[in-house]
């Protein structure tokens, strides 16, 4: 059967999804039944038949039919099927990396995807809710954020959805609050609190900790002049993290900085909020699949330890 380049133009969604998918699927592994596919895609048989066919004939993959056991992967050309897959180059975003945490971060998952001969771009954008906007416009295939964040726009946003998580992969440090006065150690009423609306994380904590407070005045910012405000006595104290104190001298930092409690958090809680998650879009097919195959989270977290250590250069470009 000869399926000509006419029908991958007629179906090329089809086409697109079945490459998706025999991208992850490893060698020697059992191909998913033509009446899966037509559930999933709403298409009748005969296209989908036709679309495994025409990646077969365009060199793609290799099957072979074992009777009732099904069909099986036995060869693939990646290239190929990246080229059929519609993904292109991939855009993944996270935090600007102002520090070893974060450059140790991006520079781990740009090693796996460059462990996959996959072409890939990472964006760095300040601002956690500026960055979930852009997944949800389709910028961005995947974003990196705090579990924090997953946790508080799962109920607003549910066209996104957690793709993987980062065992011992930091999003941040520890979350702190920095005073302008060291004497101070928790939230007063009429303070000046800096904080950054792009920030979701620092903008609900923010929330949390001058809950009941009277007279606050809240100073918005970026989220680095946040900081500054707090150093330069514009403001009384901010919601920030350890990965920030290389910005600091250490007398100044110790001084003016005290553990952010939380009522019904415990420490352990609060410290879990900083884990680094992967977020993508749900109808984006065969993202959430690509990416636990392509980011390994073990190589992710020993490369940001490397990193972090000054035992190997940041490489994140």
């Amino acid at each position: 059967m000869n399926i000509s380049q006419d029908f991958f133009l007629k179906n090329r969604l089809v086409v697109m999804r079945l490459a998706r998918d025999l991208l992850v699927t490893e060698l020697d592994s059992r191909v998913r039944t033509v009446d899966y596919y037509v559930e999933q895609f709403g298409v009748s048989r005969g296209t989908v038949q036709k679309g495994m066919q025409f990646l077969v004939e365009q060199q793609c993959v290799t099957t072979y039919f074992r009777g009732h056991l099904g069909s099986y992967l036995i060869a693939k050309d990646g290239a190929k099927l990246w080229e059929y897959s519609g993904f292109g180059t991939l855009s993944g975003s996270m935090s600007l990396p102002l520090d070893n945490l974060v450059s140790g971060l991006a520079t781990g998952v740009c090693d796996c995807m460059k462990a996959e001969d996959i072409a890939f771009n990472c964006v760095f954008v300040q601002g956690s809710h500026i960055r979930v906007k852009g997944l949800r416009q389709g910028k961005y295939d995947f974003i990196v954020a705090s579990s924090l964040t997953e946790r508080l726009i799962a109920g607003e946003y549910d066209d996104i959805e957690k793709v993987l998580e980062m065992p011992n992969c930091a999003y941040s440090g520890r979350y702190l609050l920095l005073f302008a006065e060291p004497n101070k150690t928790q939230i007063e009423d009429g303070m000046r609190v800096a904080v950054d609306p792009a920030s979701i994380d620092q903008m609900h904590l923010t929330k949390l900790i001058c809950e009941g407070k009277k007279s606050i005045k809240f100073n918005e910012s970026t989220y680095l002049d946040t900081l500054h405000q707090v150093v330069n006595g514009e403001a009384d104290v901010t919601v920030s993290r350890t990965d920030v104190s290389v910005n600091f001298e250490p007398d100044y930092w110790d001084a003016h900085t005290k553990e952010l409690t939380l009522e019904s958090y415990t420490r352990q809680d609060i410290d879990k909020f900083s884990a680094a998650v992967v977020l993508a879009v749900r109808d984006n097919y065969g993202i959430a699949n690509l990416l636990q195959k392509v980011l390994r989270p073990n190589v992710v977290a020993h490369t940001q330890k490397q990193v972090m250590a000054g035992l190997r250069s940041p490489g994140y470009y």
